[in-house]
């Protein structure tokens, strides 16, 4: 759920400061920080247009979350590069940690392209090749970047290389952005084994199995990106994750000129090359991919900046109404003066540098799911037909629970049996968030409370396919480990309230236990309960998403 818009409660102009920066407007928020446009200001009358990325002062004492955000900063300061949104700061006020990065006025390739397809302009394929050649070569430095003082391989992975976190300025500057789910020696705080971060649509096949990754990842996303460019449209427009993850595990992806003939084959065989499923028939390193860019390039009549800047220019309506292309990755289509803010509420945690939850599910649960285009082969196996079908048969009808005040979301669309899943939710804002996200490819039964829960395993249990466990339930009896243990039959009949007596035992129906940050139980500890998977807060539902599919996949006796 997003945060409602705003700064802190009763916030005055000498709150407005932040050491020497002067905060001017808000542009962004979500779930661990907020970013403002802000004026860096020194002596003989110095000033300088900043972007500051304030935690928000809930999560201070969260150390988890504080050695996320200190992370990001730590990384962001040593790479330095023309190429990439820089931090030019760290500091701490009256409590609050605070990020200085750089501004960049514009905007991101996501709102390019979205504008640009709203307006009937398309983007050449010489400014679609220049975007994505420097965005390798800020990638590239990136990936082989060495801590200045050891000396050592920082050993970068960006994980999140997508169009939002690719931003052009008005004068043609292409800088990527966001290393906020990075991987690189210098965290403090890891992810989890099997951990997914980033967006399903621009994921590589190891990144989407939770595999180790390296720079060929990135280099993967990459070409999805510079496929999208210079086909005008999403690679994977209308498909729900499951469909995206099927298309990226067969490797069937049309080509880029049989969405737009201007293509030529160099640039057909290179995002062939990018988009290979082995890591190792791809370009190995981001550089390669500038470098071929590049040399295709410089037979151009008119390649680089300057040429992308007048194209810009001539396109400047392009520029309008959504706002500013921050460090933040935020784009909104109105600011919000400092002084004119509303009070922040207590956040539905989301991954730092995240745009806001809601609009960010809905933007990925809309469209019509469709099957992949079937292609002509571009090189030996790098392009494949594929077709998806699906079964016809009834969707379950949906319980009788409203008495008992749960919800049984029947889903829209064709008629086809889907699998059940069981969301465990004592907080209505994730309850929402999920119904938003998951519901295009499962039904949804919602439990806000241990009984609710136990009325929808008495009357469903059979036709689970999966259980989501929150473990702290308020107003509930049983907490989320009590109902796992009720569902695997080890639960003493003392501990049972009235309503749990008659729940069956479901001995191999998958759990995945949906828990906070700073939970008091340890992981090993809930796997030993009966759970097949942790899923933490707050809840990356592309991780989330992955192990509902590959559970489906196994009970349809797929590998």
């Amino acid at each position: 759920m997003p945060i409602p818009g705003g700064a802190r409660d009763g916030a005055s102009v000498n709150s407005d400061i932040l050491g020497r920066y002067r905060l001017l407007e808000r542009i962004g928020i979500g779930g661990m920080a907020e970013v403002f446009l802000a004026r860096a200001v020194g002596s003989a009358s110095f000033s300088r247009a900043v972007v500051v990325k304030r935690m928000l002062p809930q999560l201070a004492a969260d150390d988890d979350a504080v050695g996320m955000f200190l992370d990001e900063a730590r990384l962001g300061a040593k790479l330095q590069h023309p190429h990439i949104v820089g931090v030019v700061d760290l500091g701490e006020a009256d409590g609050d940690y605070f990020m200085v990065l750089d501004y960049v006025d514009g905007m991101d390739v996501g709102v390019l392209q979205s504008r640009a397809r709203s307006r009937g302009i398309t983007i050449p394929v010489e400014h679609a090749a220049h975007i994505v050649a420097k965005a390798a070569q800020g990638l590239h430095f990136a990936h082989t970047a060495k801590d200045p003082e050891t000396k050592e391989a920082l050993g970068v992975v960006h994980r999140d290389m997508s169009p939002s976190n690719i931003l052009i300025s008005r004068l043609g500057e292409v800088k990527v952005a966001d290393f906020g789910v990075a991987r690189s020696s210098l965290q403090t705080v890891r992810t989890g084994t099997g951990a997914i971060k980033g967006k399903i649509s621009y994921m590589s096949p190891e990144q989407l199995t939770g595999d180790a990754l390296d720079a060929r990842s990135d280099v993967y996303a990459l070409g999805i990106v510079l496929w999208e460019l210079l086909a005008g449209q999403r690679l994977h427009e209308g498909k729900n994750d499951a469909q995206v993850i099927h298309a990226v595990q067969v490797g069937a992806m049309p080509a880029p000129s049989t969405k737009n003939p201007a293509v030529p084959p160099a640039l057909d065989a290179l995002v062939a090359s990018c988009l290979a499923k082995d890591p190792a028939a791809r370009p190995q390193s981001a550089g390669d991919v500038a470098n071929a860019l590049e040399v295709w390039l410089s037979g151009q009549p008119q390649p680089g900046r300057l040429a992308f800047e007048a194209w810009l220019t001539s396109n400047s309506g392009l520029f309008e109404q959504d706002g500013l292309a921050t460090a933040g990755r935020v784009t909104t289509p109105r600011r919000t003066p400092v002084s004119a803010a509303k009070p922040i509420s207590a956040p539905s945690i989301t991954p730092a540098g995240d745009q806001p939850m809601l609009r960010k599910v809905r933007s990925m649960s809309m469209g019509a799911s469709s099957s992949l285009p079937s292609t002509t082969p571009l090189t030996s196996t790098a392009w494949t037909s594929s077709s998806s079908s699906s079964s016809s048969s009834a969707t379950p009808s949906p319980s009788p629970l409203a008495s008992a005040g749960g919800l049984s979301l029947a889903m829209k669309g064709p008629e086809r049996k889907r699998s059940l899943v069981l969301y465990v939710e004592d907080e209505p804002e994730n309850r929402e968030v999920a119904e938003l996200r998951l519901r295009r490819s499962y039904d949804l039964l919602l439990a806000p409370t241990d009984e609710v829960a136990c009325t929808m395993l008495r009357e469903r249990g059979p036709e689970l396919s999966a259980i989501l466990m929150d473990i702290q339930l308020k107003g509930s009896v049983l907490d989320g480990i009590e109902l796992v243990k009720l569902v695997r039959g080890t639960l003493p009949d003392s501990k049972k309230p009235p309503w749990a007596k008659d729940v069956p035992v479901l001995l191999d129906l998958p759990i995945f236990f949906v828990t906070a940050y700073g939970a008091r139980y340890a992981e090993a500890e809930l796997l030993a309960v009966g759970a097949q998977k942790l899923v933490t807060k707050p809840v990356n539902f592309s991780e989330l998403t992955l192990a509902l599919v590959d559970v489906h996949l196994r009970r349809a006796g797929k590998p």
